[in-house]
């Protein structure tokens, strides 16, 4: 009992003053207002749970769906991803949107006012792999330009079912290689370079 009791104490001292690391709550940030309150659900929002109940029915017709359980009928995932695309036509950003469609890279840049341009992101949008867009994600893109005070490059990879699996993981390389040297205005090595991602795009 008595080595018992010196080894769990032997690992807790190791684990709290040789692993702790570094002290680096310097770089944190206020917590973010939350999107959600106590507010009805708005017919846009039911519109859209409705959808994605639709779009997550098992298919029927044994012929539309990816083995997932996922119905993935055309005009279906249009509609899904017009509106994922309308949420974020209306998001304010005091700064610059510039497209992205060179060397294999599609997208835009979200670039803030007075932004380091050698101090990059790249960001990698959600949406099952099937939807989703730099467009439909720019309440998230927009706060991370300003938050890191430099431009976001938000990806816009190959989609399924047009592209297979594989054509997004290269997007996600190619756009990571050309983002090293690569900024807004002009080619030029970073010094500081973030990737991020939610959902999908987090396992991208």
């Amino acid at each position: 009992m008595f080595w018992l009791l010196i080894l769990v104490l032997a690992v807790w001292a190791i684990t709290h003053f040789y692993l702790k690391g570094e002290n680096l709550s310097a770089y944190d940030s206020p917590k973010p207002v939350s999107m959600s309150d106590d507010s009805p659900p708005s017919e846009g929002l039911l519109e859209a749970e409705k959808m994605f109940q639709d779009l997550m029915q098992p298919s029927m017709s044994g012929g539309s769906g990816n083995g997932s359980g996922i119905r993935l009928g055309k005009g279906m995932l249009t509609k899904v991803r017009g509106l994922m695309d309308d949420w974020g036509r209306d998001v304010n950003f005091d700064g610059e949107i510039i497209p992205v469609n060179t060397s294999g890279v599609r997208g835009e840049w979200l670039v803030p006012k007075g932004a380091n341009m050698n101090r990059r992101m790249l960001y990698i949008h959600g949406g099952a792999f099937i939807v989703g867009s730099p467009l439909s994600h720019r309440a998230i893109t927009t706060y991370y330009a300003n938050m890191i005070g430099g431009p976001v490059l938000s990806l816009d990879y190959s989609l399924s079912p047009e592209s297979r699996r594989q054509a997004g993981i290269d997007d996600c390389r190619n756009a990571y290689r050309w983002l090293l040297g690569n900024s807004p205005t002009e080619p030029s090595a970073a010094e500081t370079l973030f990737i991020s991602g939610d959902s999908a795009g987090g396992n991208l």
